[in-house]
Parts: C-alpha cells; sequence; structure tokens
C-alpha cells in the first residue's frame, strides 16, 4: 500500500502537469490552478491523517474492549470456579472421609483376616476300638481290644510262680470313655492310688493370643485332665509304683477335652505350647517332700525331697515317658537337681515338675482279642 507521502507527491505532480507552464511572455509563473491543486493536496492529506488517526483509534478502543472483555470474562470464570469449589468442597470431603471409611474397613478386614481362627489340638475321630490296659511292673503296658465301648485299665499288684508258670495279679483302677477327640478324662483321684489333683477347671471357648508376633484365635476345650488311653495307663502304673512307696502325689495341667493347651495364654502345654503335636501327652505334678507328699512351693524350698521326686522320674521313664521333653527347675535346694532331667531354664517348672510322654512308646505292646 503507498504511503501519505507516496499519495501526496503523485497528486502535486498531477497538479503541476509535470513541470512548470510559461506564460506568452516567456516568463515562468505559477498558475492558480496549481496553487489549487496545492491545497487540494493538503486537504488530502490532513484527511488522510485525520483518517489514520481515527483509525488507530479506533483499534485501540476495540483492543480495550477486547482486553475488557478478556478481563471480565476471566473475572466471571474465577467467581464461577470459586463457586464451584465452595458447592464441591464438602462433596470431596464427605468422599474423601468415605474413602478413609472404606480404606479402614478393608485395612481392619485384612488385618481381621490375618487373626485366623485356629485349633491347637487334635482332629475328631470315631472311636472304633476300645481296649483293656494292663499295666506290669517291669513297665509293660499290655494293651488288648475289649468289648466294653470303654477302655478298662489295670495295674499289677502282685505276681508269682505256680507249676513253672508265673502268674500276675491285676487291680482295676478306671473304666473311661473315649471321646471324639480320641482321649479319655484322667479320674481327679484315688483311694486306691493315693492320688489326688490341683488346680482349677478350664471352661473352654475361644480365646485371643499372639505367637511370634502373630494373633490368633484359637478354640480352648473343657477341662484340663485329658490324655491318650496308652498316656493313662503310664500315669496310672507311676502312680502305682508311688503309692507302693507310700508316697500322694497331686497332678496338675494335662490337656483339654479337644486336645488344646489348659489355662489361660500362657502357652504352656500341649495345643499353644508346642502347636499341636503335644496334645494329650503331658502331665504337671508338684514336686514331693521328704515324705512323699506333694507340697505347694518351689524346687528350691527346703520341704524338696530329691530322692522321692528320683523315685518319680524313673518310674516315669520306664513307663514310656520321654527325658527329652520331661522337665524339672532350674534353681533347687541343698539336696541338688534329680538325675537324668532336662532343667528349664526358662522358670516354668520351678514350683512343679513336668512328664511328656513319648510320641512311639517302646513298652506299649498290642496283643489279639482274647475270649475271657
Amino acid at each position: 500500500m503507498p504511503s501519505l507521502f507516496e499519495i501526496t507527491q503523485a497528486r502535486l505532480q498531477q497538479a503541476h502537469g509535470g513541470g512548470s507552464r510559461r506564460g506568452p511572455a516567456g516568463h515562468t509563473q505559477a498558475p492558480t490552478d496549481q496553487a489549487q491543486a496545492l491545497h487540494s493536496a493538503g486537504m488530502d492529506s490532513l484527511h488522510l491523517s485525520l483518517a489514520s488517526q481515527q483509525a488507530r483509534a479506533q483499534q485501540s478502543t476495540l483492543q480495550q474492549k477486547l482486553l475488557d472483555n478478556e478481563r471480565v470474562q476471566k473475572i466471571a470464570l474465577i467467581q464461577s470456579v470459586n463457586a464451584l469449589s465452595d458447592t464441591l468442597t464438602p462433596i470431596i470431603s464427605s468422599s474423601s472421609v468415605s474413602d478413609h471409611k472404606q480404606h479402614s474397613a478393608k485395612a481392619t478386614k485384612k488385618q481381621a483376616a490375618t487373626v485366623v481362627p485356629v485349633f491347637y489340638g487334635l482332629a475328631k475321630v470315631q472311636p472304633t476300638s476300645y481296649f483293656d490296659f494292663r499295666v506290669r511292673l517291669n513297665s509293660q503296658i499290655m494293651k488288648v481290644q475289649n468289648n466294653l465301648k470303654a477302655d478298662r485299665f489295670m495295674v499289677e499288684t502282685s505276681s508269682w510262680v505256680k507249676d513253672k508258670m508265673l502268674i500276675k495279679s491285676y487291680q482295676a483302677v478306671a473304666i473311661l470313655s473315649v471321646n471324639e477327640y480320641g482321649l479319655v478324662d484322667f479320674p481327679a483321684k484315688s483311694t486306691v492310688l493315693c492320688y489326688d489333683r490341683y488346680g482349677g477347671m478350664q471352661p473352654g471357648g475361644w480365646q485371643d493370643g499372639v505367637k511370634k508376633g502373630k494373633k490368633f484365635k484359637e478354640n480352648v476345650g473343657e477341662g484340663d485332665h485329658f490324655l491318650k488311653p496308652e498316656v493313662a495307663a503310664a500315669l496310672f502304673g507311676i502312680l502305682n509304683d508311688m503309692n507302693r512307696l507310700g508316697a500322694q502325689i497331686r497332678l496338675g495341667d494335662m490337656s483339654t477335652n479337644n486336645g488344646s493347651d489348659p489355662g489361660d495364654i500362657a502357652l504352656h502345654h500341649s495345643g499353644r505350647g508346642h502347636m499341636g503335636n503335644r496334645s494329650g501327652l503331658d502331665v504337671d505334678f508338684r514336686y514331693l517332700d521328704s515324705s512323699g507328699q506333694s507340697y505347694q512351693g518351689n524346687m528350691n524350698n527346703r520341704r524338696f525331697n530329691k530322692s522321692f521326686n528320683q523315685a518319680l522320674y524313673n518310674s516315669a521313664f520306664k513307663y514310656g515317658f520321654d527325658k527329652n521333653k520331661s522337665f524339672q527347675g532350674a534353681v533347687s535346694n541343698k539336696s541338688g537337681f534329680i538325675k537324668g532331667v532336662t532343667k528349664d531354664g526358662h522358670g516354668g517348672h520351678e514350683n512343679h515338675g513336668h512328664l511328656g510322654f513319648n510320641e512311639i512308646p517302646s513298652n506299649v505292646i498290642e496283643y489279639e482279642p482274647y475270649s475271657e
């Protein structure tokens, strides 16, 4: 596009007709139409200048209006966003709380899932056979099937030879039912074998516990004097031996009716203490004094008598209890420790002895059924 200067120059040239005109006398003069052309060109230039200024002003005004409109739109947009944020804030907060609650619920469920209910005991089994257990003084436990629908226990009282034949006399000490876990409830006391028990009875039910940092729930059985029939027979043998020495023993914890550990969550015995692999195999008793009577007190008590307690452990090992699973306390009185018995370095057997039966005893001998 030609500039304003170029347009003006073109008008001036048109006005001059390409140069000066000479008059009749040969003199050069500026005709009137030249002045008019100059005036017209100036006016056109002025008009063009004013038009350009007006155009620039209009353009500036338009730009300002656009900026103003854009600013207004931005302000309106910010205000609408703020209003929308105010409206959504409680919804977002509520959603966050809801999500947090759901997350917490999931975490709780996950944590609860780790607290797996467990059963540290024996599987249910329906007894199909019942036995007579004849406990001999030489350590043998003769196991013979019977038709009583219960297990019968007898201990040897005497023996003699007649016509070159060895004859043994037995005394029946108990007839016990076998429960659905294959255990028998050991009698609380006997005037024949001179023993009784100490401690309360386990009520049973679900209990909470922690083992190796993991929480668990255990279905603890009822009672606390249940044993496997072979272990009961061996215990009757011990009591028979000690009765012949004039001792009177008080028995403590064994297993509950489902084989779990009795008492609280102290992880003392079978179920919780040994993850279920010692169900119906362990027996506690109170230590004996110099008269052969069980007393309530620690092994380092002056009443503790090494001879009587040694005789009890020796009898236990004879009938199938395991030296590696039987314990005595770690602190003794002046009479000293019991030979051949493991010392419990955890302080759990200072006030009572512990007998653990061998899972595969060599002294239990099963015979074919016989006719009576």
